[in-house]
């Protein structure tokens, strides 16, 4: 009956800010639940089990389906990421033991700032475009010395 309490508390509060709740997990059991996150949005989820030396596991899907993260252990689990497609993503919580357990689970979401207060851009979020800015920086460097070094053997010919 908790379990599906906190379910639908969570869907009800829609962006939040802070949400935390205990969860009965059945034996091997996996149990998900979405969340409506802006792109953007720092968000951190963690999973704690209540009992210790229990072998626990988290995925975070994004809303297009794809697995941005995977955490098994025995202990905190804790996915730290910046949202980059805002959306419904899917937090998942497995239990990989042959026996019931409860799990404390806390989400937390907000717009991103570093300790530098600096704002993060698209090009930030994307790391292949950014080498490719780059990539074509030194492209352009390596032909502006090129055509030096051409002007120059063409001066020293002469």
């Amino acid at each position: 009956m908790k379990s599906i309490f906190a379910m639908l508390a969570v869907m009800a509060l829609g962006k939040a800010e802070d949400i935390q709740f205990y969860y009965d997990l059945g034996s091997e059991a996996t149990e998900c639940f979405l969340q409506n996150l802006q792109e953007g949005d720092r968000t951190i989820a963690i999973t704690l089990p209540i009992k210790t030396n229990s072998k626990i596991m988290m995925m975070v899907n994004t809303p297009q389906g794809r697995e941005l993260d995977r955490q098994m252990g025995q202990d905190e689990l804790k996915s730290d990421f910046v949202v980059t497609n805002g959306g419904q993503h899917q937090f998942c919580i497995s239990n990989q033991e042959d026996r019931q357990l409860q799990v404390f689970f806390h989400l937390q979401t907000g717009e991103y700032t570093d300790d530098r207060q600096q704002e993060i851009t698209k090009q930030h979020l994307m790391p292949v475009e950014m080498q490719a800015i780059k990539v074509n920086e030194m492209i352009g460097s390596l032909r502006q010395e090129l055509s030096k070094l051409v002007a120059s053997e063409v001066m020293l010919s002469n």
